[in-house]
């Protein structure tokens, strides 16, 4: 009996071996999953980093452009004044702190105006980016190169700054440093020992964290990591060693500078910091096995007689359903009478560790997954906030992912009105009826109106209880909400409205809940806030310009009173000399400063004595010459007021003729401004067409015969064509 009993008691030890292995397999296999979880968390996690930072670059490189193109269309920028010039040049610097210089420099490549200033002559003529803005006339971006003005590494911006025939006579460029991108690494909550490097297209280190001072400016394209991230096109991750030979998950991503160069943007989590969980998880599992063998080895060789063979059948029956996947697998043993009863508990006691270990991984992974939708729900409302100043897209958007990310059957926002302070109905989601269509409630007044009266927020988990708060919509049961949450939308202190939410189902929100309803309620009011600030600031501009033509045309008609003979002339004049610049093709963006041009095109003559201005008969010599200064006297009025710069080419150039024998400054053909020209035609027409002290008015046939015959001496050829067209459909009256 004693060798059966041996021989028994080694298969059973072999036996139960073989249904521990099972167990070894599945926790070395849990642990696989878990490390690609981490891994790809981590991945995420830095490659939403770079994305950050692309992002960020590229709505730098966005705002730079625009400031360009505008700074190109300012007179001062135009007229080659360098000391107004470096004053506004040192207040944007100012305002932009991301920027390292800005300067403007001559078709040559001199530097004429920069902030800061400088401290000896600069020249861009031997710089890529400044023979590229001359050729393409178009906006440029460089590589990351050493800037001669900041002596930064930088990427160089540049417009240029063409003169009224589109010729370049300047190029303004902008340079942008690197100090954002360590800002937003510096805020970014990342493990020790991470480290976030920027590499351009040739391999060189162009910011580095940490021991910038060690790496940057070095070349390290042969290295392995360097060498695949740089033959990748797009954005990808990979673990690898670091270039200080620290193993890492790194993620990576270009940003496009021009068609021709790329930088890329790395972010690298130590490989050990992020698998710590998962391999002291598997130091438990292991240990916890190991213990569970050797006590089931152990009741094994003391196990010898009474049903040990059924027993060891149940134990194979489990070992087999959790080799399946089936962790719910028991083997059910009530009562602990011998060691293979034992050996059953633990084992059971095993399988609902792995079973609740299991349940643990997918509970984590549901909640990585919920906390990402969350993320990328206000990630998409900030891109809307961003990317749109139109307040119905970015509610659109916002209630979308309210709808989707809280879980509830609609929502709606209500907009306050500052002037009545009443909350109205702006945009809603989800509605069976238009129940909430023509809200329009005061301060206090119903749930919504408390909320945004006492500015916290209104939680009714069994509307059916409190239904009376919406007695101002008779169809509002149909819609069979059970729920409601009513969250105030605060901007700077200030109430802008209400964000309503309602379920068709009983509803109890936790904090959880409660904090990301916050998160979504404070993206909403700075989108409101925004939208408002941006409407009150062109509501201004357009009150603004509307008062700047208001006065002008007031002053015309005083003009115009002064010299009753040619009463009306200056409306007159203007909407004639903007029919023909349309004609002529004048971009829409010109005719405001010719339309100001022509009604001020007679200023001048405020110099003009009432005696020579009135007199009947010919004027003398002496007259004639006080006469002709009106244009230099509009020009001296004029051109100290900045809004009124670009409409000075009519009041100081309508006198000069196309064979260069007009006045005061004698130009001839294409030297005179196309506004002057246009309107020394129209002008002289009506002039004809008008009495006038020294002689009555022309008929329209000797006036127009007129107009033909000084064609190439006093007048533009083209422009008298584009007049004699339209005088012959009638379009001149």
């Amino acid at each position: 009996m004693q060798p059966f009993l041996r021989g028994l008691r080694s298969r059973l030890i072999l036996l139960i071996l073989l249904t521990v292995l099972p167990f070894i397999g599945l926790t070395l296999y849990f642990n696989v999953q878990q490390r690609q979880h981490i891994r790809l968390d981590a991945q995420k996690n830095a490659l939403h980093l770079v994305n950050i930072v692309v992002a960020e670059q590229e709505q730098l490189r966005r705002e730079a452009k625009e400031l360009l193109m505008i700074l190109a269309q300012l007179p001062v920028m135009q007229n080659g004044n360098t000391a107004n010039c470096e004053k506004l040049l040192n207040e944007l610097l100012a305002e932009h702190p991301f920027s390292t210089a800005i300067a403007v420099a001559t078709p040559e490549g001199e530097v004429i105006c920069s902030a800061p200033p400088l401290d000896e002559p600069v020249s861009f003529a031997d710089r890529p980016w400044f023979h590229e803005v001359l050729q393409t006339q178009d906006f440029v971006s460089s590589d990351y190169i050493l800037g001669r003005v900041s002596h930064k590494s930088t990427i160089v911006l540049a417009h240029p700054i063409l003169d009224p025939s589109k010729n370049p006579q300047a190029v303004i460029a902008i340079g942008l440093d690197l100090s954002w991108v360590n800002q937003i690494f510096a805020n970014a909550a990342l493990p020790a020992d991470s480290a976030y490097t920027m590499i351009d297209t040739n391999g060189t280190i162009l910011a580095r964290h940490p021991d910038p001072e060690d790496w940057v400016e070095k070349n390290v394209s042969d290295t392995p990591l360097i060498n695949e991230i740089l033959s990748t096109e797009t954005e990808g991750v990979l673990e690898a060693e670091g270039l200080d030979g620290v193993e890492r998950l790194y993620a990576f991503a270009p940003i496009e500078n021009d068609p021709s160069s790329k930088t890329y943007i790395l972010v690298g989590i130590p490989s050990d910091v992020a698998y710590a969980t998962a391999q002291a998880s598997l130091l438990v599992n292991m240990v916890v096995l190991g213990m569970v063998t050797i006590f089931a080895i152990a009741g094994a060789w003391l196990i010898s007689e009474y049903f040990i063979l059924g027993r060891i059948n149940a134990l194979k029956k489990a070992a087999k359903q959790i080799m399946a996947g089936d962790l719910s697998a028991r083997i059910g043993i009530k009562h602990n009478t011998d060691e293979l009863d034992d050996l059953a508990l633990s084992f059971d006691r095993m399988t609902e560790v792995l079973q609740e270990r299991d349940k643990k991984i997918k509970q984590s992974a549901e909640e990585i997954k919920h906390q990402l939708g969350n993320m990328e729900a206000l990630r998409n409302i900030d891109m809307a906030i961003t990317g749109s100043l139109d307040l119905r897209v970015i509610l659109t958007i916002l209630l979308d992912e309210v709808t989707k990310t809280l879980k509830v059957d609609a929502a709606c926002v209500l907009l306050l009105n500052p002037h009545l302070q009443t909350l109205e109905f702006s945009m809603g989601r989800g509605f069976r009826t238009d129940a909430l269509r023509e809200t329009n409630l005061h301060l206090g007044e119903s749930y919504a109106g408390q909320a945004a009266l006492d500015r916290k927020n209104v939680i009714l988990t069994d509307l059916r209880k409190s239904e009376n708060g919406f007695e101002r919509s008779p169809l509002f049961p149909e819609e069979g909400f059970a729920s409601y949450i009513a969250a105030p939308l605060i901007s700077k202190g200030n109430v802008k409205g209400v964000l309503e939410l309602f379920t068709r189902n009983h509803f109890e929100p936790n904090p959880e809940w409660l904090d990301f309803l916050e998160s979504l309620s404070i993206q909403a009011s700075i989108a409101i806030d925004n939208t408002a600030l941006f409407n009150d600031l062109q509501l201004t501009n357009l009150t603004l310009m509307r008062a700047y033509d208001t006065t002008l045309e007031g002053l015309t008609r005083a003009l115009d009173l002064r010299d009753k003979e040619t009463e009306g002339h200056s409306q007159r004049v203007t909407e004639m000399t903007i029919r023909l610049a349309r004609a002529l093709g004048v971009s829409e963006s010109r005719l405001r400063d010719i339309r100001r041009g022509a009604l001020l095109h007679d200023v001048g003559k405020m110099g003009v004595p009432d005696s020579i201005l009135h007199k009947p008969g010919p004027l003398t010599e002496e007259e004639w010459e006080i006469m002709h200064q009106h244009p230099t006297q509009a020009f001296k009025l004029l051109s100290s007021i900045e809004f009124l710069q670009p409409a000075l080419d009519i009041p100081y150039c309508h006198h000069e003729k196309w064979d260069g024998s007009g006045y005061p400054r004698g130009l001839l053909k294409e030297q005179i401004p196309i506004a002057a020209r246009i309107f020394a035609v129209v002008d002289v027409w009506d002039a004809l067409r008008s009495d006038r002290p020294y002689r009555k008015a022309w008929s329209k046939k000797k006036s127009f015969a007129y107009i033909q015959e000084q064609s190439g001496f006093y007048f533009d050829p083209r422009v008298v064509d584009a007049f004699v067209e339209l005088y012959n459909k009638g379009d001149l009256g």
